[in-house]
């Protein structure tokens, strides 16, 4: 379903004046607290970049000049633990509240937890009040249509009719393989809900908000019985890719997925899987791609399937990882569309960013006892990075089990705890509680910098490093996998730093 849904508070008339990307925000419940704004820089890979940050101050509020928008852009606000995901514009003036988050919701990182913002004399024709409409009008034709299906209440009633008389019996169990199974419309339904969508929005004087409304109505089209060659005559052919337009990607992705595993890997898998474990040549691998009516004559949405195929098998087994990712560097330096470049660039990164075998990205910390943080010096040999907060419960009982591990490995195990707090005195109590001398205690200058730049979504995460080179990223927790881990790095450090019979090999260093 469309989670995107906005409470709109309609005060005066009017829309406001047009000023540069002009945003205030307020979040009383947040006093104090810092704002910080990202802007996704594709919607395929979703990378986000950090585009401005302010303090909300004693009142909750604050004022952010965004500079850089270009078109519809979507972004996403986080203050504490909430966040809020709008659509922005050059010269637009937005006023929005945040509110708390609700209870009985789990405590998040870096606004994970996604609350619906209150915009305050926001335009009925602005982008997102549009939007906000239009979801939920296709949410609600979704539930009036599982509501009223004839042919499921049909076998509903069928089913009931064969229970025992006087039993109300529940059919989890028992319902036929086809009820509610199905995830297609009434194709005539379906027509007569966008022409009526089309009459209703048609004074709306907005390209971007049109193509996403098409889109959005086809989408519902698509399915098992449905006719893919006449939904991509209507909505795709010939048709620039609308790569900053959600339901365009939603029904990009509906429409090609599994194209990879359904057409080249059944008709040429030998050669595919040879192409790309290469890493290319890429125009061998297009020409396997040509074979299907929608791609033979669009080199750019032929591109584009190829792009995001590639990113989506990357997790599985069925292709080589390394010509994966050789042929979407190669996309992303020699693609003759700059959008495929952009977006090839941000899934290597999103593939690529602390995976094993790298190093720590730059990092600011200070540490809680007033010393100097040298990293390079810190984490030598195998180390541990622990990442945790006073606030999380878990955390503690995990943080004794490291400890339990490094005196299993005493002169072996060297750890960095890093806690997410503003308050250095309650992170230096914490610490004189563990009476641990050899864990060292720090605190990030900017939290929210800090966790984009490890991707750190939870707590408590941990990263092992053997001189200073990710081994696991993340790694299990100390009380579960981690000590055989542990094990297996001593072995390989033992390994390395014996000197062997015969060879030049120098002294080890000492320890």
């Amino acid at each position: 379903m469309r989670s995107f849904l906005a409470l709109v508070l309609l005060v005066g008339t009017g829309s406001n004046a047009a000023v540069a990307q002009l945003l205030e925000l307020r979040s009383p419940p947040y006093a104090n607290e810092r704002a910080v704004i990202h802007v996704y820089e594709d919607l395929f890979s979703s990378r986000t970049r950090r585009l401005a940050a302010c303090d909300l101050g004693p009142e909750g509020s604050c004022k952010l000049q965004l500079e850089g928008i270009e078109g519809t852009r979507k972004v996403l606000i986080s203050v504490a633990d909430v966040g809020a995901e709008i659509f922005v514009r050059p010269r637009q003036e937005l006023v929005l509240e945040l509110p708390e988050r609700p209870s009985g919701l789990a405590r998040s990182l870096a606004g994970t937890a996604r609350v619906d913002p209150l915009f305050i004399g926001l335009d009925p024709m602005d982008v997102n009040a549009l939007v906000a409409d239009l979801n939920t009008r296709l949410d609600a034709f979704i539930a009036e249509d599982l509501a009223t299906d004839e042919v499921a209440g049909m076998q509903a009633v069928a089913l009931r009719r064969q229970d025992e008389p006087g039993t109300n019996q529940s059919d989890t169990l028992q319902r036929p393989p086809t009820l509610f199974f199905t995830p297609s419309w009434s194709e005539q339904r379906v027509d007569s809900f966008g022409a009526r969508l089309k009459r209703f929005y048609e004074a709306v004087d907005d390209p971007w908000f049109q193509r996403n409304l098409e889109m959005g109505v086809g989408g519902l089209k698509l399915g098992p019985k449905a006719n893919e060659m006449k939904a991509y005559r209507e909505l795709m052919a010939g048709r620039r890719p609308s790569y900053d337009c959600p339901e365009y990607v939603r029904f990009f992705r509906s429409y090609f997925a599994d194209h990879l595993r359904t057409h080249p890997f059944r008709t040429n898998e030998e050669q595919l899987l040879h192409t790309v474990s290469a890493g290319g040549p890429l125009d061998s691998l297009k020409n396997l791609f040509r074979g299907h009516d929608a791609l033979r004559s669009d080199p750019q949405l032929q591109e584009l399937v190829i792009l995001d195929q590639l990113y989506q098998e990357y997790p599985g087994k069925l292709l080589d990882r390394e010509g994966i990712l050789a042929l979407i560097r190669t996309i992303s330096e020699r693609s003759e569309f700059p959008e495929h470049r952009t977006i090839a660039a941000n899934m290597l990164w999103d593939l690529t960013t602390m995976r094993p075998g790298t190093e720590l990205p730059e990092l600011e910390l200070r540490r809680v006892d007033g010393g100097p943080v040298d990293l390079d010096t810190l984490l030598t040999g195998i180390s541990c990075l622990a990442i945790t907060s006073t606030r999380c419960t878990y955390c503690e009982a995990e943080l004794n089990a490291l400890s339990q591990l490094q005196q299993s490995y005493p002169g072996i195990l060297h750890e960095v705890v890093v806690a997410l707090e503003s308050d250095v005195e309650e992170v230096q109590r914490w610490a004189a509680r563990e009476k641990n001398t050899q864990r060292v205690w720090c605190v990030p200058k900017e939290p929210d910098v800090f966790l984009d730049a490890l991707r750190v979504r939870s707590i408590p995460t941990f990263f092992l490093l053997n001189d200073g080179v990710l081994a696991r990223s993340p790694a299990p927790f100390p009380s579960n996998g981690m000590a055989a881990i542990l094990h297996k790095l001593k072995a390989q450090q033992e390994e390395t730093d014996r000197i062997k019979f015969g060879s030049d090999q120098a002294l080890p260093p000492r320890h």
